[in-house]
């Protein structure tokens, strides 16, 4: 009896212990089923992905296609458009080479307008001072003419008087000269005539007195006017020897100032002295000869 009941015991353990693991394999089977399920929902999730990954890969492949096809254009384009970068580029070199041409121009330009704009205000400076050169060269010129006018006339003027002085003293000196040659002349014949015939001279000398004593009261029995111009003549002669004298110290004292005149006005009046002296002689060769023809 304790045997069947060890035995039932044993059966009651074993079954409870078959029923914990058939309870256990359940729950492992339903977890399995859950696990399958879920793995088939993955599977189904991993296929519905297989298949939107292949027809992705199938729209890249068609893309990729097109991508060829469009590469092919891209590259023919790219080529097409190389040219294009060439002929650009020997474009861009040919506007690069008029813009250096064209900038160099525009500062030739720049330069020669500021060139132009300097050489046209130094122009205007220059003429200014041109005009202000010719304005002052104007009135000096005019300034210097009025001095130089001035000296000519006052030259002029001094050679007038010089000549007027050294006409008024040609006359007096000859008048001189004459007077001088006629008194020697009479001298000598006096002497002549005395000492060849002192008789006949006292005659004569008496003669002369009577004469003279004659003249004399004939001067006197003159009219008035007649004998008030040999009086005048007489005195004109007496004030020509003074003025003479007087002339002729003015003349020496006026060296000085003739010295101070330019040097062509100092050339004329000594050409003019030389020519006086010149004429001095001759007018004294020419009187000694016309008295020594008259004497004789």
């Amino acid at each position: 009896m304790l045997e069947d009941a060890a035995d039932k015991c044993e059966r009651i353990v074993c079954v409870q212990q078959l029923s914990e693991r058939l309870s256990v394999a359940n729950d492992d089977r339903q977890k399995i089923i859950k696990q399958r399920d879920l793995f088939n929902e993955q599977l189904k999730e991993e296929r519905r992905q297989r298949q939107l990954l292949e027809e992705e890969n199938s729209k890249l492949k068609k893309n990729f296609a097109d991508v060829k096809t469009k590469k092919k254009i891209v590259e023919e384009k790219m080529e097409h458009l190389k040219d294009e970068l060439a002929d650009l580029k020997e474009k861009s070199d040919k506007n690069d080479r008029n813009l250096k041409r064209i900038r160099k121009e525009r500062d030739d330009l720049k330069q020669n307008s500021r060139i132009s704009r300097e050489q046209k205000r130094l122009k205007t400076e220059y003429e200014n001072e041109f005009e202000e050169m010719d304005k002052e060269y104007f009135d000096c010129l005019i300034e210097s003419r009025k001095k130089y006018n001035s000296t000519v006339e006052e030259a002029n003027a001094t050679i007038k008087q010089l000549a007027k002085e050294r006409d008024h003293y040609f006359k007096e000196y000859m008048k001189l000269l004459n007077y001088n040659e006629k008194k020697e002349l009479l001298n000598e014949q006096v002497k002549q005539q005395v000492a060849s015939n002192y008789p006949k001279s006292m005659k004569n000398l008496h003669e002369n007195n009577r004469d003279v004593e004659s003249n004399r009261d004939k001067v006197r029995r003159m009219p008035s006017p007649l004998r008030k111009q040999i009086d005048q003549a007489t005195n004109n002669y007496l004030d020509a020897l003074k003025d003479l004298y007087h002339i002729y110290s003015d003349v020496e004292s006026n060296r000085e100032d003739i010295s101070s005149f330019p040097a062509p006005l100092q050339k004329q009046v000594d050409h003019l002295r030389k020519n006086f002296l010149i004429i001095v002689k001759d007018l004294q060769k020419n009187y000694r000869g016309f008295a020594s023809s008259n004497l004789s």
